[in-house]
């Protein structure tokens, strides 16, 4: 029987409510569910190039959103992170210097 109930363990509806909380400038709430989100991916059902792509995106996400709360170490060292797995990504380059 379908259900209209949100699975709040679901990392995807974390990172979506992550990114609406952004766009309305509720930074702290934002951050919070993005870190859910990327600490709930290891347990979702995508495959190994869907993890990687998600976890990219969403710690790229948070770099912003720690950018804008003022925590420019924290976004820092995301950036750093995701060059060590995509040094091709030039915004993570860019926004590191």
């Amino acid at each position: 029987m379908p259900t209209d109930k949100i699975d709040s363990d679901n990392a995807q509806w974390h990172a979506r409510l992550a990114t609406l909380l952004t766009a309305s400038g509720k930074h702290d709430s934002a951050a919070s569910h993005y870190q859910r989100a990327l600490r709930g991916l290891d347990e979702a059902a995508y495959s190994e190039t869907q993890k990687r792509r998600l976890r990219l995106q969403w710690q790229f996400d948070l770099a912003a959103t720690e950018t804008k709360r003022g925590e420019r170490q924290k976004a820092i060292d995301l950036y750093e992170t995701i060059l060590l797995v995509d040094p091709t990504c030039v915004e993570a380059k860019r926004n590191w210097q």
